[in-house]
């Protein structure tokens, strides 16, 4: 049986393409970098089409630094993120809201050559 440690608990690994340009924040503790990239997509071979299913993803300072650079349709490999819940009052409604982002640990932006 395989031992895990702290850090193996609440892992996820994905891969997806950027929607748009990833915005960057500046806040007195540092930089925060967010954005969303989207899976799947595409033909199947039966003539279909696959799902395509979004995900948020959001980078503190020193790994914000470097997401900042992601521009719209590039192909994102978060090798380490981590699941957190983000909640909040809806300023209309005033009722709770929540949703799961995807807290970026390490990542590589993958070249064209590279891609898949």
């Amino acid at each position: 049986m395989e031992k895990f440690t702290k850090e193996d608990y609440n892992q996820v690994k994905i891969i997806g393409r950027a929607g748009k340009d990833f915005e960057v924040r500046m806040l007195p503790n540092g930089m925060i970098t967010s954005g969303s990239i989207a899976t799947g997509g595409g033909k199947k071979k039966d003539g279909g089409n696959w799902p395509t299913e979004w995900f948020d993803l959001k980078a503190f300072s020193p790994v914000a630094d470097k997401l900042a650079d992601v521009k719209k349709g590039d192909t994102v490999w978060v090798k380490v993120g981590r699941l957190t819940q983000e909640t909040w009052d809806d300023k209309v409604t005033g009722k709770p809201r929540s949703k799961v982002v995807i807290k970026v640990e390490e990542f590589e932006i993958v070249k064209p050559k590279d891609d898949f």
